[in-house]
């Protein structure tokens, strides 16, 4: 079996949501398109649903590419919303887990935050720490 353990930054995101508001709440629905920054192409594209005003599911898909190594894999998410903790406006600061599933299986912790241009258009950004088998 191998294993690696990767941590890489994203970079960029985009998010277009159904938010009533400028933070996360139960009923939102999160779409969101990220690159990744760190050695190769990383694509990802993931969705949210907003179970409670903290806590939302979802899942997504990532696709890696590097130096003809290719790797696409399916992943299901947890995310916690410290809206009430950490209260600056605009700003959405969460803490997820992901559960990945393709060559290998792997978990993913991600802290990241999330900035609110308006009520349907948004920018975040998480570091990722995880290992896969």
């Amino acid at each position: 079996m191998k294993t690696s353990t990767f941590l890489f930054l994203m970079f960029f995101g985009f998010c277009v949501s159904t938010v009533k508001a400028q933070t996360f709440e139960k009923g939102n629905l999160l779409l969101t398109a990220d690159i990744a920054l760190n050695s190769g192409t990383n694509l990802i594209g993931h969705v949210e649903y907003g179970l409670t005003n903290q806590i939302g599911v979802g899942g997504g898909i990532y696709y890696f590419s590097y130096l003809g190594f290719n790797d696409t894999n399916i992943f299901g998410r947890f995310s916690y919303h410290l809206n009430d903790l950490i209260k600056v406006d605009k700003f959405d600061f969460m803490g997820s887990a992901e559960l990945h599933f393709g060559d290998g299986t792997g978990i993913a912790i991600l802290p990241g935050a999330r900035y609110y241009f308006n009520e349907k258009i948004a920018a975040h950004a998480e570091f990722t720490i995880g290992a896969s088998n």
